[in-house]
């Protein structure tokens, strides 16, 4: 995390208003959503549930086929991921993965409970990019909501509603889709 200073971890929080402090602590989070925190472990416990819906044959043959896929294809980083929360005063509560859809959610006890759900944007994989172009839009109230993003959403959304029962004294935040130009820079020259 790049940290100048352990004072911009503790931006206002009792106040809904613009802060630099919470900008930078949001594309922070953001940023560390990226982290391949989908080893073993986490493939497993996205595996028990998602199996445990699914009674089609060829469904499960599928499933299974798409976790040998992210086994395969992730690193995980989960390590480094609590490594740096830890130096931000932060604690991991839990990893979302599933499908195409990943997630982080971490909470900070003092000076005040907070939680941050950062949820990783756009990999170059096939369910994402899908997700992006699945762009109609359609209104629930006031409000216009992307299609893929929405449905990408709902996959976790069970889950993540559930952890978040478990901390109805913190304040949350919700960010994610970090874009991570340098390092795409850096690999492209």
């Amino acid at each position: 995390m790049l940290i100048d200073t352990k004072e911009l971890l503790k931006p206002p929080v009792g106040r809904a208003a613009y802060s630099d402090r919470t900008a930078w602590l949001m594309a922070e989070m953001s940023r560390l959503a990226y982290l391949k925190f989908e080893g073993p472990a986490a493939v497993r416990e996205s595996l028990v549930e998602d199996l445990a819906k699914l009674t089609d044959k060829t469904a499960i043959e599928a499933k299974l086929q798409e976790v040998e896929q992210l086994l395969l294809s992730s690193g995980d980083q989960r390590d480094a991921l609590e490594s740096e929360l830890r130096e931000a005063d932060f604690n991991l509560v839990k990893t979302f993965n599933s499908r195409d859809t990943q997630a982080i959610l971490a909470t900070r006890e003092k000076p005040e409970r907070v939680a941050i759900l950062a949820f990783r944007g756009t990999d170059a994989s096939f369910g994402d990019i899908k997700a992006d172009l699945n762009a109609r839009f359609f209104s629930r109230g006031t409000q216009k909501i992307h299609n893929g993003f929405l449905k990408a959403f709902q996959v976790v959304e069970s889950r993540i509603r559930s952890a978040l029962r478990d901390l109805p004294d913190h304040k949350l935040y919700i960010t994610g889709h970090y874009c991570p130009v340098k390092s795409r820079i850096e690999s492209a020259g």
